[in-house]
């Protein structure tokens, strides 16, 4: 069956996200439009193909990038022959403010709503914004039983979220673009190891380590830290595609643990440990637990926040920046240090922080207390965007709740 689709790029959106977490994946997104699309024609999509009717990229013409090394500007204006080739047909956006903000989200908006009326019925919309003010849009497109997908590298409001059929996030981005790296981000690096075939030896192995580490555990057990345990512990349980079960999740289904409950990235007794998804545990401000609700942010100790701001600003001295590499060595480097946070909430962090103006790649590099105020400014200006009202009371809430005052004390007394 052939889909009929419309895909609405607001070009600014999504270029400037996809460039701030990699930026050799942005300008491939950016030069090589046709690729992408024509991979998206089959990928994401339960059955068939999509047909793309209509295809528009609303751009800045003086809108730019600067180059992190350089200061170099990099302008959007040399990339309009790339689109006009793949098929789109490019809108001029021109700011009309101070502040470069221009009438991308209204021309999408007013293009769609004439779309639904088309004497075409089209089957799915796909907005590539990660604006939460298309959420009306979604609604307004799903109530006329149409499909709806976002396509977005950053991270989103939970109520724009909540509308799409589909998110294309940053590692779905990655499929596309990179085909060969595909998930890169999301999981564990590769092992050189050759496969293994699952035995009962190992099987008991895997089961010992795993249940002993589930029966010490005071509190729910991060997903992502237990495998990389089990993974230094019984390296042949993943050499063996996790016994045979294909995933480390499926394995521990596998064992029957007794009262064991897996919860978005943990997994945690019923009996003896409280529900890892309720951010209510911390015992938050509201303004905090309203956050973490719409926003998705990660419902850590104060601790954590800013161990993660310190291992940050680290990795940025000793690397250069790249993002699958910068979480999967924080990760570690944490756990060294008896922190556990997963891959999944230190993304978050670092979308935020290369987003909010201190990127990882930047010259100098930036220290933890810039990480922090960059990570903290983009939750507020987001959650703006998702209409969630702010007073200086409720950010100072959120500045104590990620130790933005405890980081600025450590520096002021030479702590790094």
């Amino acid at each position: 069956m052939i889909r009929k689709s419309a895909l609405l790029l607001d070009f600014d959106n999504v270029f400037s996200g996809i460039w701030s977490l990699d930026q050799a994946l942005g300008e491939r997104f950016a030069t090589e439009p046709v690729e992408w699309l024509q991979a998206l024609t089959t990928s994401f999509i339960d059955a068939g193909a999509r047909r793309f009717l209509t295809l528009r990229c609303y751009l800045n013409p003086s809108g730019y990038v600067v180059l992190p090394q350089t200061g170099e500007r990099y302008h959007f204006a040399r990339l309009r022959p790339a689109f006009m080739r793949a098929g789109f047909e490019v809108i001029d956006c021109p700011a009309l403010t101070r502040a470069n903000k221009n009438a991308a989200d209204i021309r999408m908006v007013l293009d769609a709503i004439d779309l639904l009326d088309h004497r075409t019925r089209y089957d799915e919309f796909l907005i590539a914004s990660g604006d939460s003010d298309f959420t009306p849009l979604l609604r307004r497109i799903r109530a006329d039983d149409r499909l709806t997908g976002i396509i977005s590298p950053g991270n989103l409001a939970s109520a724009y979220a909540s509308l799409a059929d589909m998110i294309l996030g940053f590692d779905e981005l990655q499929a596309l673009l990179r085909p060969d790296e595909a998930n890169a981000a999301v999981s564990e690096p590769d092992d050189a190891r050759e496969f293994v075939e699952p035995n009962e030896k190992l099987r008991v192995r895997f089961v010992e380590f795993v249940s002993k580490a589930y029966a010490d555990a005071s509190k729910p057990m991060n997903l992502a830290s237990l495998a990389h345990a089990t993974n230094r512990e019984v390296p042949e349980a993943k050499a063996s595609k996790w016994l045979g079960h294909g995933t480390f999740v499926s394995a521990l289904e596998s064992l029957s643990l007794p009262g064991a409950a897996i919860t978005n990235q943990y997994l945690w007794d019923t009996d003896r440990h409280l529900d890892p998804a309720s951010g209510e545990r911390l015992d938050l401000p509201p303004a905090c637990l309203t956050l973490v609700r719409e926003l998705s942010v990660p419902p850590l100790e104060t601790a954590k926040w800013t161990s993660i701001f310190e291992a940050l600003a680290r990795y940025a001295v000793e690397h250069d920046f790249n993002l699958a590499q910068s979480t999967g060595w924080t990760r570690d480097y944490l756990t060294q240090r008896g922190t556990e946070v997963s891959r999944k909430a230190l993304e978050y962090v670092v979308r935020g922080t290369q987003m909010g103006g201190a990127p990882l790649n930047a010259v100098p590099p930036p220290d933890a207390n810039a990480i922090a105020n960059a990570f903290l400014g983009n939750l507020i200006a987001r959650g703006l965007a998702a209409a969630v009202e702010l007073s200086r009371e409720d950010e100072d809430a959120l500045a104590g709740w990620m130790g933005l005052a405890m980081i600025d004390a450590g520096h002021q007394q030479g702590i790094a």
